[in-house]
């Protein structure tokens, strides 16, 4: 079992001292920060005042070791139950308890088309990313892929380590249904996920993918931008491929992109991860 890191980094004032060990906050909007780790320890009356306190969603100030005040607090999810999964023992020989609090999303997770969840900086935690991304993602997902995902997701900005205190990095995972479905079917189509039973050398994780030879960034056109190319549309499992017979212009570019559509660098054509028939790409393109 994950056993977070325990290093004392400040200590929280309410009702005689606590000391605090972790402390991770997410950084909602510019008028909320919700505080999803907070690992603290001391006398019972002091740490269950802690504990009262944030989960009627009030707000405390704890002092890190640099003498640095920060607020916290939890602006909720939604319900009226508290935010909190709660963790609190006894230390055994001590009159001190122990108190782990965190978000409910790190255990309660909803998989819609946008939300969000947590997970520690551990040595399983590019497997735990991979299973989320799973049952996510209208599209399959391999074990294989777990550390490659975790890559992705740090250089797609859907994996991000929170502000705190302590040794311990929160990471926030982006559960954005889109885009992890385009990158998955990006990184597919520039080798840089393993499909089963292709044997080709995997390419390094490209930084900025979505501009991987995209044919938007190349010189401009010469041909009017009222003229679109004809097309085609083909269809792989729930895959569409929309294969111009030249280069559309900048505005068509741009309505394809809008639409959910990325360039296919191998294929030489724009893909979306859904099925899309002729009509709707005419009229994504008018």
């Amino acid at each position: 079992m994950f056993q977070p890191a325990m290093q004392h980094v400040g200590q929280i004032n309410q009702v005689g001292n606590t000391y605090l060990f972790g402390l991770a906050q997410h950084v909602v909007d510019e008028d909320r920060t919700d505080t999803v780790y907070l690992n603290l320890a001391g006398p019972v009356t002091s740490v269950e005042a802690v504990w009262a306190k944030l989960a009627e969603r009030g707000t405390i100030i704890a002092r890190g070791s640099d003498g640095r005040g920060r607020y916290l607090r939890h602006g909720g999810l939604g319900s009226g139950e508290t935010p909190y999964l709660r963790f609190q023992r006894r230390v055994p020989g001590l009159q001190i308890e122990h108190l782990i609090l965190l978000d409910r999303r790190f255990g309660e997770v909803e998989y819609g088309d946008v939300g969000v969840t947590f997970l520690f900086d551990a040595p399983d935690m590019p497997g735990k990313l991979a299973e989320h991304v799973r049952q996510l993602v209208n599209l399959p997902v391999f074990a294989a892929w777990a550390e490659r995902l975790a890559e992705i997701g740090r250089v797609a900005r859907l994996l991000r380590p929170l502000g705190g205190l302590g040794d311990q990095t929160v990471y926030l995972l982006d559960l954005d249904r889109t885009r992890w479905e385009q990158q998955i079917a990006l990184r597919v189509e520039q080798n840089e996920l393993p499909w089963p039973g292709d044997d080709m050398p995997l390419k390094p994780i490209a930084p900025e993918p979505e501009e991987a030879d995209d044919p938007s960034s190349a010189a401009p056109t010469s041909e009017p931008e009222s003229t679109v190319p004809a097309f085609t549309v083909t269809h792989e499992r729930d895959w569409s491929w929309v294969a111009f017979d030249g280069k559309p212009g900048e505005a068509t570019r741009a309505a394809l992109k809008r639409a959910g559509f990325r360039w296919g660098k191998r294929r030489r054509a724009w893909y979306a991860t859904r099925r899309v028939e002729q009509d709707e790409v005419e009229s994504v393109i008018q």
